[in-house]
């Protein structure tokens, strides 16, 4: 929670740094030693409460382009905008998001096997099919062998 509570006081600087003051002649620039006085731990794990939930509208991530990232946008765009201190706009960018489901399938002593698995967020969709084999020197050698053996324990399988 403190990393969390780290980053949302990053990103709120960082963002209080990058907008622009709507009076520029009347309205001091933010100065980072004068805002770190008055953070309040408090607040701030009530700010990254409040990210983490946005994470969890797109399981667990704000990679940009998910429903974390845009609930996270306009949270930290509402919050400066009630400042009365910044006109903020959004601006648009292209690219290309890929989300999905995945799932793993594996013949093990002659008993097919559904594993957990994650999907690769900007990972390419389709099929693939094939057997599965050791490769000597490339990954987990050890552990493979042991686990394409039959002789891991009955909880990893």
């Amino acid at each position: 929670m403190k990393l969390s509570a780290a980053l949302l006081s990053s990103l709120l600087v960082g963002a209080l740094a990058r907008a622009t003051p709507q009076k520029a002649t009347s309205l001091p620039l933010v100065e980072s030693k004068k805002l770190q006085r008055v953070l309040l731990r408090s607040n701030l794990l009530g700010h990254a409460q409040a990210l983490t939930e946005h994470a969890k509208l797109s399981n667990g991530t704000r990679a940009f382009g998910t429903k974390g990232h845009n609930a996270t946008v306009a949270y930290i765009k509402q919050k400066l905008d009630a400042t009365g201190y910044y006109d903020t706009e959004l601006q648009t960018l292209d690219y290309v998001l890929s989300e999905g489901t995945a799932n793993f399938t594996a013949v093990v002593r002659g008993e097919q096997k559904n594993f957990d698995t994650e999907w690769l967020l900007y990972g390419p969709a389709g099929t693939a099919e094939g057997k599965l084999v050791v490769v000597n020197d490339i990954g987990c050698v050890q552990v493979c062998l042991f686990w394409l053996s039959g002789l891991a324990p009955s909880y990893w399988l």
